[in-house]
């Protein structure tokens, strides 16, 4: 066992990608971001992969209402010590309901936290399914992972998870995070980013935006007009197929979406 990988008595298992966020300044930016999005101490926190506790010390003191999700069950046990007024849930995060905690939709839910790198996107797209109960998401994540979800077109970065995520948020950046902020460090940056609900597309447009996407990047490097299927959808709407996947911004995408939605054509 790598001792230097044991922290307040607890081992990082990296099969949870755990990292344990301790610094002070950066755990406090991202709690101000918290509640200067929040209207009083009455809004919901959830907070996803609480680990030792470094962010929900702060949490606690600012809202009545807070919630956690921990998979791993030492570290849950420790939190439930720890936190009288935690409610938490030792499950996997991925299959997680937030949904549940707003059925009223005027009760503001805010999510945070150190999500674990090796489900990052995964967890953002489960995510999008609870985006209408959610009013801020505030999250640290590999850095590379945050330039993919804020980049856009004729970038390296640029790709689905971009055009999936924007479709749904704006999305900013708000401070890089080096190595050494966390315990054990990491091998890579990380970023924290702010996620405010902007929903631009519905259910079934959604959908098509899905399908649009995995076709187009499939093959990203080539033009589309080379490889493509269903050529009628494209060109019903003068898209200009003599581009790469790269090359078309977020909101053709999903303006041909919407324009296919309403149309005869499948």
């Amino acid at each position: 066992m790598n001792k230097k990988n044991k922290v307040e008595g607890h081992t990082a298992q990296k099969r949870f990608g755990q990292n344990f966020l301790q610094d002070s300044y950066i755990i406090q930016n991202i709690v101000h971001g918290i509640c200067k999005n929040a209207d009083d101490a009455s809004d919901i926190v959830i907070e996803i992969g609480p680990g030792l506790g470094a962010l929900t010390h702060q949490l606690v003191k600012s809202f009545n209402r807070l919630y956690a999700i921990e998979l791993d069950r030492n570290l849950a046990a420790k939190l439930i010590n720890t936190f009288g007024n935690l409610e938490l849930y030792q499950q996997d995060v991925l299959t997680f309901d937030f949904t549940k905690f707003s059925l009223d939709k005027k009760q503001k839910i805010h999510i945070a936290g150190n999500l674990p790198y090796n489900i990052s996107s995964p967890l953002l797209l489960h995510l999008i399914k609870h985006v209408d109960v959610v009013h801020s998401q505030h999250f640290m994540l590999q850095k590379e992972v945050v330039g993919r979800m804020t980049a856009d077109n004729n970038s390296k970065a640029y790709g689905r998870i971009s055009i999936l995520l924007q479709a749904y948020y704006t999305m900013y950046k708000t401070l890089d995070v080096p190595p050494h902020a966390f315990n054990p460090p990491p091998k890579v940056d990380s970023a924290v980013v702010y996620m405010k609900p902007n929903i631009k597309v519905s259910p079934q447009q959604a959908q098509k935006l899905e399908y649009i996407t995995r076709i187009c990047f499939s093959q990203r490097r080539k033009m589309l007009r080379g490889f493509v299927e269903n050529k009628p959808i494209f060109e019903k709407y003068d898209f200009d197929l003599n581009r790469r996947a790269e090359e078309v911004g977020v909101e053709e995408y999903i303006n041909l979406a919407k324009l296919w939605s309403e149309s005869d054509l499948t």
